[in-house]
């Protein structure tokens, strides 16, 4: 489960990174209504819980006067305490009905106590005309796993991120940096706040002078602000962080509200001084966003195609370009690939990233599997490789115990009931939601309505006077233009020189299709361990993969075949008797693209000799502070590095890049992002004194 050079891999050191630490909402039920026995609260007024929450978010921000004049593309309403989700159905009522075809709203709402989802349809029951937004909701409603969690709803009208993380530490994670000079330094902003969570009275702890002042961070002077209570703490509080606050007529049988704006951002230009220590300099900061939505992507396997959809779902004009006549033509051909989980007991970068992009394909993926030819979510049973698995099995269900629809241990007769198959294993770990998908169906409905162009592509151009990039061919022939791009092109985005200091691996790998037999078609589950067995499909099983360094030879090989073969018969003793006396296999060779820490590479493309130049005392003292953000190539991107979870990591990674280039709200904290920054190759090298 767990790779041996997992140790090159940093822990992130949030409060909230262990899932077994996720604190699910205590209710108890009165007349129908939920209240929190941990808080002693209510939830929402028992009067009218749906009314109170349009007369004092919506009329307190004045919503429905703003989104008729709106005249950008996006509206962010940044929420302290998503609770049922009653003030997200009120504001995306009032949005559907109001905004014009082709805004999208950002709806991003921290929680410390989320409900679960039964809680949730339970609460709901009380607005049978809210039951389109609940059932949208519900159905797309994350596991109960600690972190960021995004959802795009209603024909991608309404981007929901829900941050499972208390609420301080949860909206810092939204902001580019914690270096004291960079404190508003490109931060998504907030256009509306909805202040709600447990009055001050139940709940001190959020209503603190660190949350006025991170709500400063992610504010500018067009941001407006309501909540329930007038407490004195917290007008005091919104006053010292720079917000102008007033009373309003409350709700009901409640007196005074509070609404405000912002009106003193006190932003500090970025220093120039070398800071004290301690602070993690601004080397990752993101470029400001495109100022033109026009984009060419090369590559056109999972990594491109998910970045063309996260960019055209938000309005741009994508280009998809490629050395094959369709796509999925390099590694993300095979004819099934799996969502692959790999969970750890341990929660360094590696591991937390893993789990976010799991989470995030619960998100993604049904929609696609319902297209005819996409693949199963048949789930995905894991069995032990070793006696160390075994024992970390026990401990994993355990910090998963929140999220069985994640994650869940099986014993016994219980792993034939799920695969359909007797194993000799007796225990293991089953992903009821995941399965296999068919890669190459996969990336052509991402790509739908795209512009695809079969071109090869030897190297990339910028033209500093007219700001753009140019595509060039073999024969040294421009041959496509865009202010942005996207280099999705796995190992060979090291070949060009821009991109060429990204210490990419070309890792060799075969996979086999073996023809089904009357035995392996009662397999309904794909089987992980040593290798993998998906379900049939077309009459054959894909099974593999191996995994060879330093190994360039693209022929299919029958030696190959025989040791997937083998490592079927590690995953579990049973499986090869399922195919007895088996026909000549079939196969493909490809190649995977991986990075020394097996994290992808997803954001800006850093330049580095300026890198080199603007940090170089890194070299002498790691320590050094600059305060000055770290350059990047402007307009060039990219998503590579994948390795074997492509089909796994691609899709939150392509909405983190379309997400930095539109200046949104992110669809991981901070620490993540820098995990995953292309220039932190460039910052270890500098501060191991290797460049």
């Amino acid at each position: 489960m767990v790779p041996a050079d997992y140790r090159r891999v940093r822990p992130l050191n949030h409060r909230t990174d262990n899932p077994a630490d996720i604190d699910s909402a205590r209710l108890d039920w009165r007349d129908g209504h939920p209240l929190s026995s941990v808080f002693g609260d209510v939830y929402y007024s028992r009067d009218d819980g749906l009314a109170e929450a349009c007369h004092v978010f919506l009329d307190g921000n004045r919503l429905a006067t703003r989104w008729r004049a709106l005249d950008r593309d996006t509206f962010t309403i940044v929420e302290t305490g998503f609770g049922t989700g009653l003030n997200f159905f009120a504001a995306a009522r009032l949005w559907l009905d109001t905004a014009k075809p082709g805004q999208q709203l950002h709806y991003v709402s921290v929680e410390k106590y989320p409900l679960s989802r039964s809680d949730l349809l339970r609460a709901h029951q009380a607005w049978p005309e809210l039951d389109f937004l609940s059932r949208q909701l519900v159905d797309a409603y994350p596991p109960l796993v600690p972190g960021f969690h995004r959802r795009w709803l209603f024909d991608d009208r309404i981007c929901l991120t829900l941050i499972f993380a208390d609420a301080i530490e949860g909206l810092a994670d939204l902001c580019t940096s914690d270096n004291p000079a960079f404190l508003h330094h490109r931060n998504p902003r907030a256009d509306a706040w909805f202040l709600d969570g447990f009055a001050p009275a139940k709940n001190p702890e959020l209503w603190t002078p660190e949350l006025f002042n991170t709500m400063a961070r992610l504010s500018d002077t067009s941001t407006t602000l309501a909540t329930f209570t007038v407490a004195r703490t917290v007008r005091d509080g919104l006053a010292g962080a720079g917000f102008t606050v007033s009373k309003a007529p409350g709700f009901g049988r409640k007196r005074d509200m509070l609404v405000g704006s912002f009106t003193n951002p006190a932003v500090s230009p970025p220093g120039h001084a070398r800071l004290t220590r301690g602070y993690e300099i601004p080397w990752h900061l993101p470029p400001e966003p495109a100022s033109e939505k026009r984009a060419v992507i090369i590559g056109a396997g999972i990594a491109g195609c998910s970045t063309a959809a996260a960019l055209h779902r938000r309005g741009w004009r994508v280009t998809l370009v490629d050395r094959h006549a369709t796509v999925a033509g390099e590694a993300s051909g095979n004819p099934q690939g799996i969502l692959y989980p790999r969970l750890s007991t341990q929660d360094l970068a590696l591991s937390v990233f893993g789990r976010q992009a799991l989470c995030h394909a619960l998100g993604v993926y049904p929609d696609l599997w319902r297209h005819e030819g996409a693949g199963a979510p048949c789930g995905v049973l894991v069995l032990p490789e070793n006696d160390r698995d075994l024992a970390q099995f026990s401990e994993i269900a355990e910090r998963y115990r929140a999220a069985p629809e994640l994650v869940r241990a099986i014993d016994g007769n219980s792993l034939a009931d799920t695969c359909g198959i007797a194993l000799k294993h007796t225990r293991g770990l089953f992903f009821p939601n995941l399965g296999w998908v068919s890669p190459a169906v996969i990336c052509a409905r991402l790509a739908t309505g795209i512009e695809y162009r079969q071109v090869n592509v030897a190297d990339i151009e910028y033209d500093q006077k007219t700001r753009i990039w140019s595509l060039i061919d073999p024969e040294g022939e421009p041959i496509a233009e865009a202010p942005t791009v996207v280099l999705a092109m796995g190992h060979g985005t090291g070949a060009l020189a821009q991109t060429s200091h990204l210490p990419l691996r070309r890792i060799r790998g075969q996979i086999t299709a073996i023809g089904a037999t009357e035995a392996s078609c009662g397999l309904r589950t794909v089987i992980c361990g040593a290798g993998y067995l998906a379900p049939a499909t077309g009459g054959f099983h894909t099974l593999g993969a191996t995994y060879d360094i330093n190994d360039d030879d693209e022929s299919v090989r029958t030696s190959d075949h025989q040791r997937n073969l083998d490592t079927l018969a590690d995953t579990d003793p049973a499986l090869p008797a399922l195919f007895g006396s088996h026909s000549e296999p079939d196969g493909r060779t490809a190649f995977r693209c991986t990075t020394p820490d097996y994290l992808p590479v997803a954001g800006p493309a850093p330049d580095a000799e300026a890198f080199d130049d603007l940090y170089g005392e890194l070299r002498q003292n790691a320590r050094t502070n600059v305060a000055r953000p770290g350059p990047t190539l402007p307009g060039l991107w990219v998503n590579c590095g994948h390795g074997s979870r492509g089909l796994t990591y691609a899709p939150l990674a392509s909405e983190l890049i379309a997400g930095q280039m539109n200046g949104e709200p992110c669809p991981l904290p901070l620490g993540l992002i820098r995990a995953l920054h292309p220039a932190r190759f460039l910052l270890r090298d500098l501060k191991r004194n290797r460049r």
